[in-house]
């Protein structure tokens, strides 16, 4: 069993074709590699320690340990003079939240397909100890398929170790479970991402985000939807009509304030909704995934040439003595990424 086929490649040259995203932790470039062309994404990361911390390294990986048809698959890293990239799978249909304000209205068939692929990707990363990973549409991506296939790309606040609680309320908070919100001790981690799934179910459902709303933004206010979030306060759709009765049983079981009451993942699957059309393979696959104890040797980067490139990333070009080395010639990047950093 193997998802790598179409991104094997021993080649450090990217052409980068244009520019995903640019936010306050990096860079996200959609790249061919000239040696297969195929379509890969390079988020980059500033280098030095200030960027490139322990966390950063644990989180990659841990990343590279994940196998799964729906979670973004790590391919290798690479560095150059200002920053490392980590290159990973490219998704050409873009975001689930994109797509569901595009293809609205989602025949539910089709919402419960996308919500099944999430939820079992959801459930192979608890089965890995992996938490708190900014489960939000925007972090689904899609392929150009019809209906699409779904991949859990956050590896960002990525948490290896199941004792450790999110500190900090990162991400976007309309996809934050009231108890992170409201700082409460001894959170369930796992019942706070299933909130999130919750989140992301209602926008499958009805076409827009149960909390957040567009007046609420023009304003320049979030009291708002902070005040609906934490009181459960939503709104069904006149729409909502047309939505079967099994799908709203489910979403009731989910965003639920206590979350000693809220579904967890496994009751999510157990529901007669979700059951329903379940491809036997997507249950097949994930047993598969979860069953192998390490997936780190399926990547094609060899771990310790993984950690090399991490660890010089962490230092800045002045105190790398080894950077200018013939050694590393073969981790540098695409050129043009020295004129993107520098902007």
């Amino acid at each position: 069993m193997t998802f790598y086929n179409e991104i094997n490649s021993s080649s450090d040259a990217y052409k980068t074709l244009h520019e995903e995203e640019a936010g306050a932790f990096g860079t996200v470039q959609a790249c061919q590699d000239t040696e297969t062309g195929i379509t890969i994404a390079i988020k980059y990361l500033k280098r030095g320690s200030g960027t490139i911390s322990e966390t950063v390294l644990q989180e990659i990986m841990a990343h590279r340990n994940l196998y799964h048809p729906n979670i973004l698959l790590f391919k290798k890293v690479i560095l150059n003079s200002q920053a490392l990239g980590i290159v990973v799978e490219y998704q050409e249909g873009g975001s689930l939240d994109a797509y569901i304000r595009q293809a609205w209205p989602l025949q539910e068939p089709t919402a419960r397909g996308l919500f099944q692929q999430i939820v079992m990707g959801l459930s192979y990363l608890e089965h890995k100890g992996v938490e708190n990973h900014g489960i939000k549409a925007e972090n689904m991506l899609l392929d150009k398929r019809e209906p699409p296939n779904a991949k859990i790309s956050s590896v960002g606040y990525y948490k290896a170790t199941l004792d450790t609680v999110p500190k900090s309320r990162v991400g976007s908070f309309g996809f934050v479970a009231p108890e992170v919100l409201l700082n409460k001790k001894d959170i369930d981690k796992r019942k706070a991402d299933c909130w999130s799934i919750g989140v992301i179910l209602y926008q499958l459902l009805f076409g827009e985000h149960p909390f957040e709303k567009t007046a609420d933004v023009e304003e320049g206010s979030v009291k708002r939807t902070l005040h609906r979030i934490l009181k459960v306060e939503y709104k069904l759709p006149a729409h909502a009509s047309s939505v079967s009765p099994e799908a709203m049983d489910l979403l009731q079981h989910v965003l639920v304030e206590d979350p000693t009451k809220r579904y967890c993942l496994q009751e999510m699957q157990n529901h007669p909704w979700f059951v329903r059309g379940l491809p036997a393979s997507l249950k097949q696959v994930t047993a598969e995934c979860m069953a192998m104890e390490q997936a780190d040797h399926l990547v094609p980067q060899p771990r310790q040439e993984t950690l090399d490139v991490i660890h010089h990333a962490m230092m800045s070009t002045e105190d790398d003595d080894s950077f200018q080395d013939d050694a590393f010639d073969e981790y540098l990047g695409d050129e043009d990424l020295d004129e993107l950093m520098a902007q």
